[in-house]
């Protein structure tokens, strides 16, 4: 008998995945970090641990990468930044770096964002994926959905959506949903 764990490993090394990073790390919280301002408001850019939230950002228009990674860091967020989905699967495989949300565009070269996302979500089923395009469709925005986007942008961005996407996206992770 084939155990889902195993299925699951198999999957995401298909994806080119070198391995699965455990999904029940110690709980970090999403919004619980240090308490700031008169009413004890939480940046949703701090962990429980104090660290900045990162935001895995993958997009292989340059100029968008850094005006997005702009935009996030502004607000607090920790941004790693990719210009295609290999390179961004070759950093997970290569460190332990934990990472909050997955930002990813949809037309690359070398691996669909439709591909990383089910890489992501094979092997990080809780961590939030936010999805980006300039080319979307009504088809592309069901894939998307149904293999476990939480939210489908259109480009260009406005900079208030983009963060209001990202706050809900993080919001309503779970603990557990750190990587």
């Amino acid at each position: 008998m084939v155990r889902a764990a195993d299925k699951l490993a198999g999957w995401a090394m298909s994806f080119g995945f070198d391995r699965i990073f455990p999904t029940g790390l110690a709980s970090t919280g999403c919004v619980n970090g240090v308490p700031c301002g008169i009413h004890g408001a939480i940046p949703p850019s701090v962990r429980e641990t104090g660290n900045q939230t990162a935001i895995l950002l993958v997009d292989d228009d340059i100029e968008v990468l850094k005006a997005l990674k702009k935009v996030l860091e502004k607000d607090g967020f920790e941004v790693l930044p990719y210009s295609d989905a290999p390179s961004a699967m070759q950093f997970i495989n290569d460190t332990k770096k934990r990472f909050d949300l997955v930002i990813t565009d949809v037309s690359m070269p070398g691996m669909t964002g439709t591909a990383f996302l089910n890489a992501v979500k094979a092997a990080f089923p809780k961590v939030p994926v936010i999805i980006i395009t300039a080319f979307g469709d009504w088809g592309q925005y069901m894939e998307t959905i149904r293999n476990g986007a939480c939210e489908y942008l259109n480009k260009p961005l406005d900079k208030t959506e983009l963060l209001s996407a990202v706050h809900r996206a993080l919001k309503s992770g779970t603990p557990e949903a750190r990587v």
